[in-house]
C-alpha cells in the first residue's frame, strides 16, 4: 500500500523524508510554485 501527498513549501520537504517520504516528482506550472509530489510505502 503507498500514501501520497504534495506539498507547495521546499520546507516541508525534509519533515516528510523523515517520515519515511520519497520525492516522486516536483512539477512546475506558470506560476512560480513548486509541487513536490511524494510517496511512502506501508507494509
Amino acid at each position: 500500500m503507498m500514501i501520497s501527498l504534495e506539498t507547495h513549501n521546499e520546507h516541508n520537504v525534509e519533515f516528510y523524508k523523515n517520515l519515511g517520504f520519497k520525492v516522486y516528482g516536483i512539477m512546475k506550472q506558470n506560476f512560480p510554485l513548486k509541487q513536490y509530489c511524494m510517496i511512502r510505502e506501508i507494509q
